[in-house]
């Protein structure tokens, strides 16, 4: 489901790079329409916020992003909204990403909503300042894909297999790098109206050309090659 997972099998197993097929997942381009401001957290409608969503778990390198906003000016006023549900047994980096906020003296700008249905994430997505993906590895990363699709700012760590999926539709930092990550931010904070759609057009076009049509059909065509690789073989 990627160039890196690919890579991947043929270095580490070993497997011959010709038996692997490469098919990338899909992304829906039909975004969900947000349900107003139910979904807003109050002060969320006075203060510019960033957002990242998926499980809490150490590999999201979600420390990076809790330290950056400890480095912002509180004169910007910024929040960050993490959604997503705590992985069971993943308590413990849970409570360590608190801890982490409350000596930097920034907990009441960290909202953690949760797992979101499919409106409210819509509307965190269309409303944010800014889409952040801090992960340490990804396979394919759909949440990149939905965030694009809802023509997110985008800002991302550069880890595997993050560049691949983004291409040039995100700001890259280097991992566990949190002054960069700040930088990044602050660096989208200060773009006028015009630099921003430019990038949100760019992160939709780049949505677009994640297709689960070409999904499908790839699909189809390497489960055919299997299938006639192992007819010659009973032959």
């Amino acid at each position: 489901i990627s160039k890196f997972v690919k890579t991947y099998l043929t270095e580490k197993w070993e497997i011959t790079p010709n038996r692997i097929g490469l098919v990338y997942h899909g992304i829906s381009l039909n975004t969900q329409e947000n349900s107003g401001d139910r979904c807003a957290i109050p002060s969320l409608k006075s203060f510019p916020f960033i957002f990242t969503a998926g499980s809490i778990r150490p590999a999201r390198g979600l420390e990076d992003i809790v330290r950056a906003l400890g480095l912002i000016s509180r004169d910007q006023h910024l929040h960050l909204v993490v959604a997503g549900n705590v992985d069971p047994g993943m308590e413990a980096y849970f409570n360590k990403l608190k801890k982490i906020a409350a000596s930097l003296g920034i907990n009441e700008r960290i909202h953690w909503v949760g797992k979101l249905n499919d409106a409210e994430i819509a509307w965190y997505y269309q409303n944010c300042s800014a889409f952040v993906m801090t992960s340490r590895v990804e396979s394919f990363g759909m949440i990149a894909g939905e965030a694009m699709a809802h023509g997110c700012v985008c800002v991302s760590a550069d880890n595997p297999c993050l560049p691949e999926i983004f291409g040039s539709a995100a700001l890259y930092y280097k991992p566990k790098d949190y002054h960069a990550l700040a930088n990044a931010i602050m660096e989208v904070l200060t773009w006028d109206e015009n630099k921003r759609k430019q990038m949100s057009d760019r992160a939709k076009q780049r949505a677009s050309q994640f297709s689960w049509e070409v999904c499908a059909q790839k699909t189809v065509d390497q489960l055919q090659l299997a299938i006639e690789e192992y007819t010659q073989k009973r032959r």
